[in-house]
């Protein structure tokens, strides 16, 4: 639950003990973008579904695991894909 104190504690240690998240699906990413880079494994991608404002990030944070941001924006998806 994002609204409750220390959310983000049990899975920052679960990412520095290699178990964070391969994937976050982030709906508010100019709230919480730079701590979903905080939660990921190595590898691991952020997709942005969702933002409502400019962002601002620590860039060492995606090259320190090898990390990407995704945007998403389901407008453009083709009909195939919506299939």
């Amino acid at each position: 639950n994002h609204r409750e104190d220390g959310y983000l504690e049990p899975l920052r240690e679960a990412a520095a003990a290699g178990q964070g998240a391969d994937l976050v699906v982030e709906m508010l990413a100019n709230v919480n973008l730079d701590n979903d880079l905080d939660v990921l494994n190595v590898g691991g991608r952020v997709a942005i579904v969702g933002n409502r404002g400019r962002v601002e990030i620590d860039p060492r944070k995606t090259m320190a695991k090898e990390s990407a941001i995704i945007g998403v924006m389901a407008g453009r998806t083709t009909p195939a894909e919506k299939a």
